[in-house]
């Protein structure tokens, strides 16, 4: 008999080794996951801090990370002197668990996940509150794999305890990168796959081929012409887009700092933007707190054809449209205007200033300062020019001058900057309509002058350049749209029984090779209509939108129309955000 008692009890206590293994290995792996979790939280509350709103989650997560702090040092470490037991672990671990779930469920942030809206748009919170909250669910299993240790383990065999330590630690890599790089990135970007081909402007369209929305909460600021089709740029970045079908080509938002400017210069597209804090009153504010840092900005640098981050800096944007009576002044100093001359209008592209400026002599030199306008006064000649100057170098770029006799300057002269480097001067030199390179100062044509007797002549230069103009003429219940030549020769004419919008040259409207597309007020449903040349009345199209779309805002900076990679692109918007429409035959 005492040959078979070693055999009776052997499997016992081979058993109770096992599960000693066992617990040993789980509390390991907890106090791998404990490390890992809380370098990681650390990490994200010291780089990242800014974006931690709320005294709530602060404390919610603070609280999680002390537990979890406590429970690596005093669930794992054997303290010396102290005999720990089964039950005296348990009772220490149960209520660092329970603090833990407590902190949990105060660390869900908000928004957490992606909730559609109308199926296109969705809410997203930010990644600091998502990075604390898995940080925290990592900080809650960490404890219970503790908890269900035998209460202490020893260190050595150092390579087992370092490898299941190990276990631990990488899933937390694993998922903090994956977190940052895929689900919920700081910042978005995505560069081009590679060069591609643009498509080629459409003489004529008849649909609406594709249409696109800015992610997430971002709304959009302009829209500019791109390498491949619409630059977008948003108030959280820029997104290129493929004119021909409307894909993302690349992308670059920083949706949860405060990016507090875009801009185009240079073939670059430049984000300017800070780390957001408490102080910052909402999500969408671009205001800056008064005890902020303006050079806590930082400019990136974007190459607009690849969406390649090329380098940062502190570079501000250029200014913005300036006040009238400033430009005013500005153009007077540069140019050094005699007290008998005034700027009557002043037109801004970036920094070129073009003024219209009249000079008189006599009587009249106080009245025309005083109302700032040199035109129409009975019985004075007036010295007319226009000058263009650049107000950054302070110099005069170019000026073209001319001579007004009593009584033509009852008609006052006007001048348009139709973007694209032209300007259009109406009741320019010798009483005609020409248009100018905006650079140079050179005269590129000529517009048409002779109208329909009877004709209400709302008119307004749709376009000009060297090889002639197009003009729209609104009368009573109709629009003509002359084609001219260099000459001024009318050459092709559209007529459209839909008049334009009243404010023509303010309106939105696009012309093509084959026909001219605009919006219409005097629509009944959303839509666009298409003035082919070369027909009558009644032979436009119109182009329907979907209902609530509006069109014919120009609240914001930029064209609303443009051509851009084998597409009319139309910057719209309904009662969510801004849409872009791509305009196709």
């Amino acid at each position: 008999m005492t040959g078979e008692q070693p055999a009776a009890t052997q499997p016992e206590k081979t058993g109770e080794k096992q599960r000693g293994s066992v617990r040993t290995a789980l509390l390991w792996v907890g106090a791998g996951l404990l490390a890992g979790a809380l370098v990681w939280a650390t990490f994200v509350v010291t780089v990242y801090a800014g974006g931690v709103r709320g005294d709530e989650l602060w404390g919610s997560w603070m609280l999680a990370y002390l537990t979890g702090a406590a429970v690596l040092v005093l669930g794992v470490v054997n303290v010396t002197g102290a005999e720990r037991t089964t039950g005296s672990h348990l009772s220490g671990m149960i209520p660092a668990l329970c603090l833990a779930l407590f902190a949990l469920w105060h660390a869900i942030p908000r928004d957490a996940f992606s909730t559609g809206v109308d199926g296109s748009r969705f809410l997203e919170s930010s990644p600091d509150e998502v990075h604390l909250f898995v940080a925290t669910c990592v900080i809650v299993v960490g404890c219970g794999l503790v908890a269900s240790g035998p209460g202490a383990a020893a260190v050595r065999p150092f390579r087992r305890s370092a490898g299941l330590a190990a276990v631990g630690v990488l899933p937390v890599v694993l998922i903090a990168v994956l977190l940052a790089q895929v689900v919920f990135p700081w910042v978005h970007h995505r560069e081009a796959d590679g060069p591609r081909e643009p498509g080629a402007a459409p003489a004529h369209v008849s649909e609406v081929g594709w249409s696109w929305r800015p992610p997430g909460s971002s709304d959009v600021e302009a829209v500019e012409d791109g390498p491949y089709g619409p630059l977008v740029l948003l108030d959280d970045g820029a997104v290129a887009l493929d004119g021909s079908d409307g894909s993302e080509v690349w992308s670059y938002r920083h949706p949860y700092d405060v990016v507090s400017d875009v801009w185009l210069e240079d073939d670059h597209v430049h984000v300017r933007h800070r780390p957001r804090t408490d102080d910052d009153s909402s999500p969408s504010s671009r205001s800056r707190p008064e005890d902020s840092d303006p050079a806590d900005d930082t400019t990136v640098h974007l190459d607009s054809e690849s969406g390649a981050v090329v380098g940062e800096s502190s570079r501000l944007p250029p200014e913005r449209v300036i006040g009238d009576e400033r430009r005013r002044d500005t153009v007077s100093d540069i140019l050094s205007l005699p007290e008998n001359c005034v700027v009557s209008q002043v037109e801004q592209a970036g920094t070129r200033l073009t003024g219209l400026i009249g000079c008189v002599e006599g009587r009249y030199v106080r009245s025309s300062t005083e109302t700032g306008d040199a035109f129409g006064w009975v019985g004075s000649d007036v010295d007319a020019m226009v000058a263009a100057v650049d107000r950054d170098r302070e110099a005069e770029l170019w000026r073209t001058d001319w001579h007004i006799p009593y009584p033509d300057t009852s008609r006052s002269p006007r001048i348009t900057d139709l973007g694209d480097d032209t300007l259009v001067v109406e009741g320019g030199p010798g009483g005609r309509t020409v248009a100018f390179d905006a650079d140079s100062g050179d005269e590129l044509a000529v517009l048409p002058e002779k109208l329909d007797r009877g004709e209400y002549v709302d008119s307004g230069v749709l376009q000009a350049d060297a090889d002639g103009s197009v003009t729209a003429v609104r009368s009573s219940g109709y629009t003509r749209i002359l084609r001219g030549d260099a000459d001024g020769q009318v050459i092709d004419t559209a007529v459209s029984e839909v008049p334009l919008s009243a404010t023509v040259p303010n309106g939105v409207f696009r012309v093509l090779d084959d026909a001219v597309v605009f919006a219409s007020e005097y629509l009944e449903t959303p839509g666009l209509v298409v003035a082919p040349f070369g027909k009558s009345a009644g032979n436009e199209e119109e182009i329907e939108l979907p209902r609530g779309t509006t069109v014919a805002s120009l609240s914001s900076d930029g064209p609303r129309m443009l051509d851009a990679g084998g597409a009319v692109v139309l910057w719209g918007g309904d009662q969510q955000a801004s849409v872009l429409f791509g305009l196709v035959p």
